[in-house]
């Protein structure tokens, strides 16, 4: 949503695009503000992202679709 309307703002404005998407321009500009500066946690749980996908790269994949569990034994396993 927010790369189609920053591709096409400045022919058409912000309201108006979002008037026929049918969503709020504040929607739109809460969401830019969330991109420029995300808060902790979601930048705790990027890391976290990010590290569950390299032990499930050490595993070869076996523990991908990780439930609670897993993440747990596999933190175990792979520090």
């Amino acid at each position: 949503m927010t790369r189609f309307i920053e591709e096409h703002r400045q022919t058409y404005g912000v309201g108006s695009i979002c008037r026929v998407l049918s969503i709020a321009p504040s929607a739109y500009y809460a969401t830019v503000a969330r991109q420029k500066n995300p808060c902790v946690r979601s930048q705790k749980d990027k890391e976290l992202c990010d590290d569950i996908r390299r032990r499930g790269n050490l595993t070869e994949g076996l523990y991908i679709g990780l439930d609670y569990e897993k993440v747990c034994f596999v933190e175990k396993k792979f520090p």
